[in-house]
């Protein structure tokens, strides 16, 4: 939407295209052409004012643990029609380095900026409980953090990792994931709760 009074346009509603009266000419004689389309409809789509993006940064292998550990960064995006505000991310946790045996300890999990401040208005920081039998645990973050239109933000996460139970010089893995679109909501400046496209 080029601006946010683009006709009858409403943020969050959606829309098929279609042509209808189409005229057209011959490139070399400028004559009429009568097209054999009378009705052509597009894909729906949805209209909205900006939306988000993210590129996941993965960290290194060989990690000790620590009470303070940027294990990863997120890098999400704005697009550059208007500013996004990222509403909520939902991140699971899973592997081996969390659990040990039928014994699982829970772990401290925050988002920060790349200054080192906490993210917006999260709630920080959360407890991530695994589960000895699936070795997985989800915490769910709601920073109300704005991302300016056309630019991004690194959100880094950080785990206190001193309490894991894996066994010392031990390689376990620990594999952090947005699992589904459903998982990350950003309102586009008009109409909030839109998921990852």
């Amino acid at each position: 939407v080029g601006t946010f009074a683009s006709g009858n346009a409403v943020s969050g509603s959606t829309h098929t295209l279609c042509y209808v009266g189409i005229s057209a000419v011959g490139a070399i004689s400028g004559s009429s052409v009568t097209p054999n389309v009378t009705f052509a409809t597009g894909n729906q789509m949805t209209v909205l004012r900006s939306k988000l993006s993210l590129l996941p940064q993965f960290s290194t292998s060989i990690r000790n643990r620590r009470s303070f550990d940027s294990i990863t960064t997120i890098q999400v995006s704005a697009s550059p029609t208007d500013d996004a505000t990222l509403e909520s991310i939902k991140l699971t946790f899973v592997g081996s380095a969390i659990v040990n045996g039928g014994a699982a300890a829970p772990f401290a999990v925050s988002l920060h900026n790349t200054d080192g401040t906490i993210l917006g208005s999260s709630s920080n920081p959360q407890t991530c409980t695994p589960s000895a039998s699936t070795r997985l645990c989800t915490v769910t973050f709601n920073p109300n953090y704005t991302i300016g239109g056309g630019s991004a933000a690194n959100i880094i996460v950080r785990v206190d990792s001193s309490g894991f139970l894996n066994d010392a010089n031990a390689q376990d893995n620990l594999l952090v994931s947005i699992n589904s679109a459903q998982d990350l909501k950003f309102n586009d400046g008009s109409v909030s709760g839109f998921p990852l496209e």
